[in-house]
């Protein structure tokens, strides 16, 4: 308890502290963005099924970025 009030006096003395946690939450948001524009644009592109090691077409490094993207999601998922 005694910590969240250290924050909330650290915040009402500091202004620059809002200001460093609002760009915090616009960043955070962005992320939150691309990430759906990303995972939309890998729905676009059709199926990916396995990953190679290294990619010698950009269809190739689609596919490991999609890979990659579904086994984070899945930990993530696994994790909650």
């Amino acid at each position: 308890m005694w910590l969240v009030q250290g924050i909330r006096e650290s915040l009402i003395e500091n202004p620059f502290a809002w200001i460093l946690l609002a760009a915090l939450v616009i960043a955070e948001y962005g992320n939150y963005q691309r990430g759906r524009e990303l995972a939309r644009v890998c729905e676009l592109l059709g199926p990916h099924d396995i990953a190679v090691t290294v990619a010698r077409t950009a269809r190739e490094e689609i596919d490991n970025i999609y890979v990659s993207r579904q086994l984070a999601d899945e930990s993530d998922d696994a994790n909650r």
